[in-house]
């Protein structure tokens, strides 16, 4: 059975328009999952390849049957759904956008603080990253982030790369950016919708996430502008939401499913 690294590095060699973009690095790659003896994966083109996904999707599954034989291919052919137009405009900066490299955003979420919600985001990075997939970690919980602690680090140091973007470190073998790399720990983080954005903004797009499979977002709890802000930058593959079993949070839970019903992210599953 091919690796899961095998597939990726053929992936790489595989060509989609613009003519000489590997599709592994357009981004139209999603779910990649190679086990028992079968490889599976969904492949979202951009709307102006729509009416050719099939035959798109077709040949990758040929090229993929002929170095791995022996191994099942089951390709699921999507087109991305257009940007929604404001009046028949070209959508603005305000638009979510996909992040360059990374093919699922996953966003762990809670109506009400103090449930686990950052104890499941960052034991699901760190099971997927056993699974052998590329992970990266984005603690956005503005108010109170809790991943730095959990991972054991404080003070990781950011780098700047060659192309301009800041490079984040890794820990565990996971990309990681916290807020509580910004502010000392006894310093509160008292920042206003807006400075809020800028600062998701900065770090989804500034950062050199890419190459990555998975993109965990630890968003704080709640319904506020922290959620609304990542939905309107980034495209989210979909959410997991997180509670305890008391009335209380459950009503909540509530709320926060509904918030992303309205913004079309799918809610993945509840913990």
């Amino acid at each position: 059975m091919p690796t899961i690294e095998q597939v990726r590095d053929l992936l790489m060699q595989i060509e989609v328009p613009p003519r000489g973009t590997p599709l592994l690095k357009a981004g139209w790659i999603r779910d990649l999952l190679v086990e028992d003896q079968r490889i599976s994966f969904a492949m979202v083109v951009p709307t102006e390849y729509a009416s050719a996904k099939e035959d798109l999707a077709r040949q990758v599954e040929e090229i993929l049957k002929e170095n791995f034989p022996e191994t099942e291919v089951a390709i699921k052919a999507l087109a991305a759904p257009p940007p929604p137009m404001l009046g028949g405009k070209t959508p603005g900066p305000g638009q979510p956008r996909h992040l360059e490299g990374v093919n699922t955003v996953i966003a762990v979420a809670s109506g009400k603080g103090g449930v686990g919600k950052s104890t499941v985001a960052v034991h699901l990075a760190l099971a997927l990253r056993a699974r052998g997939l590329r992970v990266g970690l984005f603690d956005g919980d503005v108010y109170g982030p809790s991943v730095a602690t959990m991972l054991g680090i404080q003070d990781a140091p950011l780098r700047p790369g060659d192309d301009g973007k800041i490079i984040p470190p890794e820990i565990q073998g996971l990309k990681v950016v916290s807020m509580a790399f910004f502010a000392d720990e006894d310093t509160p983080i008292i920042w206003r919708g807006a400075m809020i954005h800028k600062a998701y903004e900065q770090l989804l797009f500034d950062l050199k996430w890419a190459p990555l499979d998975v993109l965990v977002i630890d968003l704080p709890p709640g319904t506020g502008d922290a959620q609304l802000s990542l939905v309107q930058l980034a495209r989210v593959t979909g959410a997991v939401i997180v509670t305890t079993p008391q009335r209380v949070a459950l009503a909540d839970v509530k709320k926060a499913t509904r918030m992303f019903e309205k913004v079309s992210v799918p809610v993945l599953g509840f913990v």
